[in-house]
């Protein structure tokens, strides 16, 4: 904590001179106003913190132009080519695979680890008939709604999004991965019931090539050695900087106290 502080008096130092602008500042205010919701809602919790709006402000100006200056001394060492990105593309080919997916929804009817034979019997037939329902040409988003026991429903309509093999459990993957699209399956047993599943699109594997991943993998590694290089940037000033702490002395014991007794080994 302590160096931490040290280094960012050391930057505001030599930052003091940098240029930022109103806009600039005020574009960061609105950015973290947006996560508060209002500004109302910001000054409260700025407040509960002990801070003020103004001393908020004045932060994120010291911290843009302590961002500025650093970008300024960087910025002729963040480059990055080609061959480094076919380097990085095949030292890494699991990265730029994507595995098949399947995207579907489902209704849950909940049956507990241990329910008794009546009951799981008597959940699998409202499942059976939920299914009934939907391949007679119900909505199926719409009985999700209504009738999933699955809390997320209320929410999504059951729609799972995409998913691979490996993110759901096994009896719910190996039945979603063999239906094709817009198909219906009969009630699926998990460990949390009965599932009624609708397929609502695939992809297959795919390898992303080279030429493809290419603008996404160059800023990847830009910004991976952007932080390299600002790393050393910091590392330096540190080494360089004549720093003098001036912490308190830790209290003296009182007169006449007795030591502590050594640990006990």
């Amino acid at each position: 904590m302590l160096d931490d502080i040290i280094i960012d008096k050391l930057l505001l130092k030599r930052s003091a001179d940098i240029k930022v602008t109103d806009d600039e500042v005020k574009a960061q205010w609105e950015r973290i106003k947006g996560n508060f919701g209002s500004e109302e809602e910001l000054k409260k919790q700025v407040e509960a913190a002990g801070e003020t709006l103004d001393k908020v402000k004045q932060g994120l100006h010291d911290r843009l132009a302590e961002e500025h200056w650093i970008d300024e001394q960087v910025k002729d060492k963040v480059t990055v080519s080609d061959a480094d990105a076919e380097a990085f593309y095949k030292k890494n080919p699991d990265a730029f695979h994507s595995p098949e997916q399947v995207r579907a929804s489902h209704i849950l009817v909940a049956v507990g680890k241990d329910a008794k034979p009546e009951e799981v019997a008597v959940k699998q037939k409202a499942a059976q008939d939920i299914a009934a329902r939907v391949k007679k040409g119900e909505d199926f988003a719409k009985l999700a709604k209504e009738l999933s026991e699955d809390p997320s429903a209320k929410q999504n309509s059951g729609d799972l999004d995409f998913f691979t093999q490996d993110k759901m459990v096994p009896e719910f993957s190996k039945a979603a991965f063999a239906m094709k699209k817009d198909e219906i399956s009969d009630p699926v047993r998990s460990d949390f019931g009965f599932h009624v599943i609708k397929v609502t699109d695939r992809k297959d594997a795919e390898t992303v090539t080279l030429e493809k991943a290419k603008p996404q993998l160059l800023a990847y590694l830009k910004q991976q050695k952007k932080q390299a290089e600002i790393q050393k940037v910091v590392e330096d000033i540190r080494a360089k900087a004549d720093v003098k702490i001036n912490l308190p002395e830790p209290p003296a014991p009182p007169a006449g106290a007795v030591p502590a007794p050594p640990p006990a080994k």
